[in-house]
Order: C-alpha cells, then structure tokens, then sequence
C-alpha cells in the first residue's frame, strides 16, 4: 500500500518524463495536422499524481476512484433524460434523488 523510499525518489521522475513524452507525441501529432494525442487534464492530473500524491499519501491503486468520471456519466444519464427547455433545473433536482435519495 504504501510506496518504499526508492519508489518515492523514482516516482516524479518517471511522471515527468511520461508526461513530456506524452506532450512530444501530441506536438507532433499536432503539426502532422492528426488528431491523436491531445493534451488533456488527466495528463496534468498524472503529472500531480507522480509527484506528490503518490509520494505523499501512497499507492493510488488503493485509493484512486474516478468519482469525478462517475459523476460525469450519471450526469450525462441524467441530463438525457430531462427535456431541453428545464434540463438544468430538472437535472439538479434529480441529480440530488439520484446522489441523497439512497438509504
């Protein structure tokens, strides 16, 4: 669970260097006029992770949960199911069903 020194050391390291590999890849893409390899927050986020998240709390495998990506795809269920003219009153008041409504 918890990261040993060397892994610690290590960890930014390999971090800065996927995400520059990662900005190269879509540098390149970018000026081939391709699309591939977009630079995206989760890149940024990995960055984060490598550096002091891991570091610092320890191995995400334990932890890490894509609740934010969750909460995107029952919005996106939510919002489907409202009509166009109320959906973002009507999305909010079932979006707390959905979130509190459970015992």
């Amino acid at each position: 669970m918890f990261l040993d020194e060397p892994a610690k050391e290590r960890l930014p390291l390999i971090g800065r260097r996927m995400c520059g590999m990662f900005a190269a890849l879509s540098r390149e893409a970018f000026a081939k006029g391709q699309k591939g390899w977009k630079m995206t927050p989760k890149v940024h986020l990995t960055l984060h992770l490598c550096e002091w998240q891991a570091t610092t709390y320890g191995n995400p495998r334990f932890s890490w949960t894509y609740s934010d990506e969750d909460l995107m795809g029952t919005m996106v269920e939510v919002a489907q199911s409202c009509h166009t003219s109320t959906v973002v009153p009507t999305a909010m008041v079932k979006w707390l069903v959905v979130a509190f409504g459970h015992e």
